[in-house]
């Protein structure tokens, strides 16, 4: 069983964590599992990225760096190993 310090998670979340607690036996599993819960998986930061519009007085600069950081989120979910324009490979 994980150890939870609960002052440290909103009661959504420990909702969440009490009710999987019997399967929890890994920091990978908690990490999983809530992921899921919350919709930080692939399908979820896919959906995000295809329906992502600009809010009203946005500009685009910042709309582009949503976009951006929203990609990566989505990428690093599928696991896709990306080129950066910092590495030299």
């Amino acid at each position: 069983m994980v150890y939870m310090p609960s002052h440290l998670f909103t009661e959504e979340v420990l909702a969440v964590l009490y009710a999987l607690s019997p399967n929890l036996n890994t920091y990978h599993d908690l990490q999983t599992s809530l992921l899921k819960r919350f919709k930080l998986t692939e399908q979820g930061f896919q959906k995000r990225f295809r329906t992502l519009v600009p809010q009203s007085g946005q500009d685009f600069d910042s709309f582009l760096n949503q976009f951006a950081k929203l990609l990566g989120r989505w990428l690093e979910a599928a696991e896709i190993k990306t080129k950066t324009a910092t590495s030299q490979s």
